[in-house]
């Protein structure tokens, strides 16, 4: 990727704060692979559109924070965060290897608070007529994830229904999302030097109707293949000859 094109997809302390108090879906969170402090028990990196940033996040008080790696953890220290609780010291024995590996929580209200979790996921299945693959889907999960951190900022006396949009309020910021997304998608692929495109074509049995399918594939700078839907929509032409698919393919890629 050129430099040019990097410099387009980092985004400024204020922007990035903005996208994150909003809960844009285009914003995620990574701690880095080889962290060691526990200080990153607050703290991860922020991703915009799957690109790292020189940014971090504070999930106490929700405040963007400048940092690189060269940095470690004087960032953390030095946040005066209200919100935050006092870091754990490092022991001054050696630490042990399991001492760098991911704990589960040991919280005697983790075994409780996943029960009814899991109860109520049974009841939306039930009470919504939902598969019950439906709380492992990508989207289902990102849901969730957003009610965690609204909670973790507003607390738990505030009523759900105030939080969760009218289904009118989901139809009418489709195309919004939609727009934002294409944009964000189209800046990814400006840059690509190699990729491949995959085109699916199926027929619907009650209807009758042919549907065409293309997605785009790609290997990013850290070697991990990246999959985009581009289109699923109605195949008009009559046959799947070369030029008809090349026709449906430009089309939509244009």
């Amino acid at each position: 990727m050129s430099s040019t094109n990097s410099e387009k997809l980092v985004l400024s302390k204020a922007e990035l704060q903005s996208l994150v108090t909003s809960n844009d879906p285009v914003i995620s969170f990574k701690k880095p692979t080889k962290k060691r402090s526990e200080c990153w028990a607050n703290y991860s990196q922020i991703y915009h559109a799957n690109i790292p940033q020189d940014y971090i996040i504070c999930f106490q008080c929700i405040s963007v924070l400048r940092w690189a790696k060269d940095h470690g953890t004087r960032v953390m220290t030095h946040h005066n965060c209200s919100k935050n609780k006092p870091v754990a010291t490092t022991p001054s024995r050696q630490r042990t290897m399991s001492s760098y590996c991911t704990q589960p929580s040991s919280s005697k209200e983790c075994p409780l608070i996943q029960k009814r979790i899991t109860e109520a996921c049974v009841e939306y299945c039930a009470v919504d007529v939902r598969s019950f693959e439906s709380v492992a889907g990508t989207g289902f999960q990102n849901l969730a994830k957003q009610l965690i951190y609204a909670g973790a900022t507003l607390g738990t006396s505030i009523n759900v229904s105030e939080l969760l949009p009218h289904p009118s309020t989901i139809s009418r910021n489709v195309e919004h999302v939609y727009l934002n997304l294409k944009k964000q998608l189209i800046s990814l692929c400006v840059p690509l030097e190699c990729f491949c495109i995959t085109c699916d074509f199926w027929t619907a049995k009650i209807t009758g109707i042919h549907y065409g399918g293309i997605s785009l594939h790609y290997i990013d700078e850290q070697s991990q293949l990246r999959v985009f839907t581009l289109s699923c929509q109605a195949y008009d032409f009559e046959t799947q000859h070369a030029i008809n698919l090349r026709s449906f393919v430009n089309k939509v890629l244009q």
